[in-house]
């Protein structure tokens, strides 16, 4: 099967800052009117906001959010991600943190690869033209497969981190 090949990946990994602050509902407001005299609102947002669906892997001891709770220096972190359920972009994401800057590769899928991915079907992630898809296959055979499992997030409720857990449903890519 031929398809396109989008490199969402850049040739050099850059690490950025990534600061996260909470803010309470005032100063919510306050920010959105002052970024609204400045910046023009997202075109991919619904009413606004993003739905967000992610798969995450990780290993049987939860090692991936482990590290992030307890703040490891050095860490990196896999998911599949699509948003406002539009299946036609689907990315594999590395997410890698350093010494406290973040960096994040991706790589376009097609809905039967990530569909292969949720149904444990690696044999097509050796072949892909993806760099980042031939990444996280050599990390699987040479950490062993069996030790991953999924957590999927929707950003509407809290994680489900349940292994092996009607992964078709959660990914919603198959009805």
């Amino acid at each position: 099967m031929e398809r396109k090949v989008r490199m969402l990946r850049a040739p050099d990994v850059h690490f950025r800052h990534e600061w996260k602050h909470e803010i309470n509902a005032c100063d919510s407001v306050i920010i959105q009117q002052r970024l609204k005299a400045v910046a023009k609102p997202d075109p991919n947002t619904v009413g606004g906001k993003y739905r967000i669906r992610s798969l995450y892997f990780d290993n049987i001891y939860d090692k991936a959010l482990r590290e992030k709770i307890d703040g490891v220096n050095c860490r990196e972190k896999y998911r599949i991600r699509f948003y406002n359920d539009d299946t036609s972009f689907i990315h594999l994401e590395k997410k890698s943190k350093m010494n406290g800057l973040c960096s994040k590769e991706s790589a376009l899928l097609t809905v039967d690869e990530a569909q292969r991915l949720a149904d444990d079907d690696l044999s097509w992630m050796q072949y892909s033209p993806e760099p980042l898809v031939q990444e996280l296959y050599s990390k699987w055979k040479r950490r062993g497969r069996h030790r991953f499992q999924w957590r999927y997030c929707d950003r509407r409720r809290k994680c489900s981190c349940k292994p092996r857990w009607k992964r078709k449903q959660c990914i919603g890519l198959r009805q």
